[in-house]
């Protein structure tokens, strides 16, 4: 019993001579200071994959004036108008109305007569950010550029501010601050000059809401960041495991 008592001391103190005396700091590495950061890691890293964004479908929320939209666009100070050559006409009476509007508001409103002008006017910086707020390009009017014809615009707007994270708890989301504000305005002024017989501005409700909604659910985000968190569980246990062998095998070496 004492001989096998003197064995089995014989290879601890072996062991701890080869891993503590002569490699202490690959041992602290390896016994302490790894374990004690994937502990950590792994201890915070399901806040990581967790989003402020809020997915489903919203609320009914009141769509903002453009002049209040606006206002909270500092790095976006203009708006550009696309008129494709009709000065004149209807397109250029609702351009010079919203014009006026935007330049109230403190900010820039330019008319540019192709898209070309426009490409260049918004062009991106190197981070994908434009100057414009957002755009119009007017294609036709009821009586351009043929009589009985309808009206047809395109808005177009910069695709990093209306992206992003999305929250249908708050109405501060990029769609709801760039692109409904700019359409409900050029819907009015197209309305407000509407025929006889036809829907007038007087007509439309007071206020008029937005909902928005997103592809995927609340309930399949929380289910994905779930699933990604437990992937990486696998993953890093995976090479923590590896350690020990590897270590051992140089040691042999």
């Amino acid at each position: 019993m004492n001989l096998f008592i003197r064995h089995i001391w014989a290879l601890i103190r072996k062991n701890l001579l080869l891993i503590v005396v002569r490699k202490p700091i690959s041992t602290f590495l390896r016994a302490i200071a790894i374990p004690l950061i994937v502990v950590l890691v792994l201890a915070y890293a399901d806040t990581f994959f967790s989003s402020k964004q809020h997915l489903g479908i919203s609320s009914p929320h009141p769509i903002r004036s453009l002049k209040d939209a606006l206002s909270q666009s500092s790095h976006r100070p203009t708006v550009a108008f696309v008129d494709n050559g009709f000065k004149d006409g209807e397109i250029g009476s609702v351009i010079d109305s919203l014009s006026r509007t935007i330049e109230e508001a403190g900010k820039i409103a330019k008319r540019l007569r192709t898209t070309d002008e426009l490409a260049d006017l918004c062009k991106t910086n190197f981070k994908g950010y434009s100057p414009c707020y957002g755009a119009v390009v007017f294609h036709s009017s009821p009586h351009e550029p043929v009589p009985n014809g309808v009206w047809n615009y395109t808005l177009r707007a910069d695709s990093n501010a209306i992206k992003g994270d999305t929250d249908i708890t708050t109405n501060n989301n990029g769609v709801q601050v760039y692109s409904l504000p700019l359409q409900l305005a050029v819907d009015t002024e197209i309305i407000s000059r509407a025929g006889p017989g036809k829907v007038n501005v007087t007509q439309l409700p007071g206020t008029i809401n937005d909902i928005i909604y997103t592809e995927n659910t609340e309930e399949n985000r929380l289910q994905n960041s779930k699933s990604n968190y437990l992937s990486l569980c696998i993953y890093v246990f995976g090479v923590i495991f590896l350690f020990p062998m590897v270590d051992r095998r140089l040691g042999h070496d």
